[in-house]
């Protein structure tokens, strides 16, 4: 059984270090206003990590694959966004074929109740979509199901208290242990501003990563409040 003893290799969005001063709090502005242009027009992406329970904010940088370590090899994920992506599984035998699983912009590979999970999904022009698959690897041999749809393409995704939390392209997801999907928030201000990162410190203090600035956001109250770039 290639599940047992498997671990996660987060890759995250590196870059420059920022300090929490160099942001404002700010309203939130409203989707298509011309306040959110200014904000989808920056250059400024923000990652976000939970370091020794502090926030630590970075300049980010695009990241385009994701991957998970197996006992006997790894699987690796790959987002080329309209360009298309795939799901792949490179052996630690370098005498055996790298194995195609699955076509398309895999966001996320991970385990969740002692089963191997990965997200895909794009928003690109009127695409904006994803969906969450089981993958089984039963006899060496991989396939999936599909059983998750998304309404949004998930962007940004942390592992928290057995849950998995998804800041979408436009909304924010929990995925309970059993596989239970709720939306916490809908239409969020964020839609464009690509969400690269989320950091949980606890539950009133969970972060998202933005264009132009990071999210802050109360699981317990759904409260949330935008600390906007002043640079």
């Amino acid at each position: 059984m290639l599940l047992a003893f498997l671990f996660l290799i987060p890759i995250a969005a590196l870059g420059q270090k920022v300090s929490e001063s160099d942001f404002a709090k700010s309203v939130a502005p409203m989707y298509s206003t011309d306040p959110w242009y200014v904000l989808s027009l920056s250059t400024n992406e923000f990652s976000v990590a939970n370091k020794d329970g502090k926030l630590e904010i970075t300049k980010a940088h695009e990241v385009h694959n994701c991957e998970l370590v197996l006992p006997y090899g790894n699987l690796f994920g790959v987002d080329n966004g309209e360009f298309g992506g795939k799901l792949s599984y490179k052996p630690a035998d370098g005498s055996k074929p790298l194995v195609s699983i699955k076509d398309g912009n895999i966001k996320y590979i991970f385990t969740l109740s002692d089963s191997i999970y990965f997200i895909e999904g794009l928003a690109h022009l009127s695409t904006n979509e994803g969906a969450m698959y089981r993958l089984d690897t039963a006899g060496s041999k991989f396939t999936y199901s599909k059983i998750l749809s998304f309404y949004d393409a998930p962007e940004a995704f942390a592992m928290y208290n057995d849950m998995l939390l998804i800041a979408g392209h436009q909304n924010f997801y929990i995925i309970h242990k059993n596989i239970m999907a709720e939306i916490l928030l809908q239409n969020m201000f964020w839609r464009g501003l690509y969400p690269n990162s989320i950091a949980v410190i606890d539950d009133k203090h969970v972060y998202i990563g933005i264009r132009s600035g990071y999210v802050k956001l109360n699981l317990k109250n759904k409260e949330i409040i935008f600390y906007k770039y002043k640079k």
